[in-house]
């Protein structure tokens, strides 16, 4: 199944900020709580990007 950019942020950013267990979101978002464990990872990884120089890079990203 294929994840839209939006819904794959939400699910990182939900992890992201903890307030329930990988279990429970994987139950309330339907994705296996490893995948929501690599989105978060990529999530972190790339958040800096949308503060660097190029203004057209960062705005574009902030849209995805």
């Amino acid at each position: 199944m294929q994840h839209s950019s939006e819904f794959k942020a939400r699910v990182a950013l939900a992890a992201i900020r903890g307030d329930k267990t990988l279990a429970e979101l994987s139950s309330e978002y339907g994705t296996h709580p490893n995948q929501i464990s690599r989105w978060k990872q990529e999530a972190l990884e790339n958040f800096s990007k949308v503060f660097e120089g190029n203004k057209q890079t960062s705005k574009d990203l902030k849209e995805k």
